[in-house]
């Protein structure tokens, strides 16, 4: 979960460290307060300490600054992102469908791989990532090179570009009613 907060640039490294503190203050507070009540029997379900780790994933959200015109990108790439992917997920699906196999069998290889991707998950760039799935002259890399002929680049950008100049006309409509 991110924040997206138009920034001056100057007050950036401020209102970052303020914001972290401040709750990393209420999430210490909030750890202690619910162990106490778990410690001494007030609570007796695990329930409460699973809407816990919601509130504690909530609270650690990552704070983001961006230049406020940037806002219509942010909100193709994170809102638009999600469909993006599970539209990739179908067309794979299609692909495994036309190449032979059962399309509740597909569905179930690609809900599988889709669950295994935060897995891959790190701070590197994600064309580290890549770098570390494939191997030198294998199927990855051989479908990678076909996605670079394809101008796979070029579709995202597209779709990126169309995103972001749709969300620009919805706040000029939005301004102008």
């Amino acid at each position: 979960f991110q924040i997206a907060l138009p920034m001056v640039p100057q007050i950036h490294s401020f209102i970052h460290s303020f914001i972290h503190s401040f709750l990393r203050s209420v999430i210490q507070s909030f750890i202690h307060l619910i162990y106490f009540i778990r410690f001494f029997g007030l609570v007796h379900s695990f329930h409460s300490l699973h809407l816990f780790h919601s509130f504690h994933s909530f609270l650690l959200c990552t704070c983001i600054f961006i230049i406020e015109s940037l806002f219509h990108v942010i909100t193709s790439i994170y809102g638009s992102g999600p469909a993006w992917y599970f539209e990739l997920s179908a067309k794979i699906v299609d692909a495994a469908t036309s190449s032979g196999l059962d399309n509740s069998e597909a569905n179930k290889i690609v809900r599988e791989l889709v669950k295994s991707l935060p897995s891959l998950l790190s701070n590197d760039e994600f064309t580290k990532t890549v770098d570390k799935i494939k191997s030198p002259n294998g199927t990855t890399e051989a479908g990678l090179d076909s996605l670079e002929n394809d101008s796979f680049d070029k579709i995202i950008l597209n779709a990126i570009n169309s995103a972001t100049n749709r969300s620009k006309t919805i706040s000029q409509e939005i301004a102008n009613d």
